[in-house]
């Protein structure tokens, strides 16, 4: 029975009052790079994107990202133990493992292509599971008939709330050939409603639906490295071929002359020039004419080639290295430069490298969290279960350790008991050193330990120095007699 200070707790308690704010940001978002160039914001910086992914030095970070992000291993941890929720976690494994359409993988695949845009969508395609179908199941629940990716370049359009809160659907744009003579473009607008796909973001800090893209970060630095470049092969085409040079009289190089010989002889000589300079022609000829007949006069004409200087290049390539390493370093790629005529210790490489896988799992946590949160709950409410008792998935270490490391993690941790023997940790061994075989995974405790070898006697004694005894490193007492070699053969 409430009390009458509960009572007057209760009288006195505020209503919960309605958010009043809103995001900030008009209807199409365009003040969201408020700060940055325009090929930076939505959608110009699709195309910007697209450019600087054309790149190598661009191109090799996101290849780098997709190759680290396919060697991590996903899987999912049941709510509980219980019959029901291991039940419902091995429905979930066969929905996004075995029973799409498409791989698991190439859902990955699809996702990455935020690092690229800021913004990934996939749409959710769910259907019976009947054998009709084309699942492999026919138990009548509803499973995932796949997750395609919808291309960022077809997004037209974010649609949110009155007040830009929530966000109610995208608006995605198809364009097509029509039919005919004439070639016409046609324009098909689809709405696809916010519960219907997912929404990934990278680096995203509020609720702005683009996200932010690491090659907007690069943005700067790759735009100067491609002008640097473009400099360095022009420099390079002029260092190694030199610009050719042609002395003629003066009287024939006035283009406003009203002789047409001479404007005739001019234009040949300067079509000569330009074949000579793309590499067309190979050769000159000139007049052997000179300005009189004394002996020592110079010619009438004069052809040359005028070199520059390799310390131009020289320099200018160490200008290029930098801003190339700048443009890795915004992407937290730059252990990418150690082979490129850069030096480093192993422990900064180690750190380089952890750097850039902690990049690539930044990605995959996006990547789980909105799967967590979306996908696997509007699964079981479309099946009738319990949303806030979902299986959740996740994802193992993407930065591996080597078979000398794991061998020697394996006999510290089996020394001193700490493995626990079950059929899954022995096949995840298996599977790690290559091994062919494979345990059942409803193998007996006893069986399993006869088969490792525990019966027979035949497992490492390493971890002996941890029981109690003389000899072996825990004793409490002081041996009576010197056993030291070494102090034998002085006495």
């Amino acid at each position: 029975m409430a009390t009458s200070q509960d009572k007057k707790g209760l009288s006195e308690r505020k209503h919960v009052a309605p958010e009043l704010g809103n995001l900030g940001v008009s209807v199409d978002f365009q003040s969201i790079y408020s700060d940055s160039l325009k090929e930076l914001q939505f959608p110009y910086s699709l195309k910007t994107f697209d450019q600087m992914a054309k790149s190598s030095v661009v191109a090799s970070v996101l290849s780098a990202v997709n190759t680290i992000a396919g060697q991590a291993d996903f899987y999912l941890d049941a709510y509980d133990q219980s019959d029901t929720h291991l039940s419902r976690k091995k429905f979930v494994e066969q929905c996004l493992f075995y029973d799409m359409k498409t791989s698991f993988n190439q859902v990955v695949k699809d996702f990455l292509t935020a690092t690229q845009y800021g913004f990934s969508i996939l749409e959710k395609v769910f259907r019976e599971r009947r054998y009709t179908e084309g699942s492999l199941y026919d138990d009548g629940k509803i499973g995932i008939k796949y997750l395609p990716l919808r291309s960022q370049k077809s997004i037209e359009d974010f649609k949110y709330d009155d007040m830009n809160r929530e966000l109610k659907s995208v608006v995605q744009t198809l364009t097509s050939n029509g039919t005919g003579s004439l070639i016409t473009l046609k324009k098909t607008s689809i709405d696809l409603p916010a519960d219907r796909i997912m929404l990934f973001k990278v680096n995203s800090s509020s609720n702005y639906p683009y996200g932010r893209s690491p090659l907007a970060d690069a943005y700067m630095s790759w735009r100067v490295l491609e002008e640097l470049r473009g400099i360095e092969t022009v420099s390079a085409n002029r260092n190694l071929n030199g610009i050719p040079h042609l002395s003629c009289p003066s009287e024939i190089m006035d283009e406003s002359s009203d002789d047409p010989e001479d404007k005739a002889r001019v234009f040949k000589l300067k079509q000569q020039m330009s074949r000579v300079s793309s590499g067309e022609q190979t050769y000159v000829i000139t007049p052997s004419d000179r300005y009189d007949q004394t002996e020592g006069a110079s010619a009438q004409y004069d052809f040359k080639v005028v070199t520059g200087s390799s310390s131009h290049l020289t320099a200018l390539g160490s200008i290029i290295s930098r801003y190339k390493n700048e443009v890795f370093q915004a992407m937290c790629a730059d252990i990418l430069t150690i082979d490129d005529g850069q030096s480093a210790s192993s422990s900064l490489t180690t750190n380089k490298q952890t750097m850039f896988n902690m990049f690539v799992e930044a990605r995959l946590r996006e990547f789980i969290e909105v799967i967590n949160s979306d996908l696997i709950p509007d699964l079981f409410a479309r099946n009738g279960w319990d949303i806030t008792k979902t299986p959740k998935l996740k994802y193992d270490r993407v930065e591996k350790l080597t078979v000398a490391e794991m061998a020697k993690a394996i006999q510290q941790l089996s020394a001193t008991s700490t493995i626990p023997i079950t059929p899954e940790n022995t096949n995840y061994m298996a599977e790690v050193f290559g091994f062919p075989t494979r345990v059942p995974l409803d193998m007996s405790f006893e069986d399993l330990t006869k088969l490792r070898g525990y019966d027979l006697g035949i497992q490492s004694r390493s971890g002996d120095g941890a029981a109690a005894g003389a000899s072996n490193g825990t004793s409490t007492s002081v041996a009576t007699a010197d056993t030291n070699a070494s102090n034998l053969n002085k006495n």
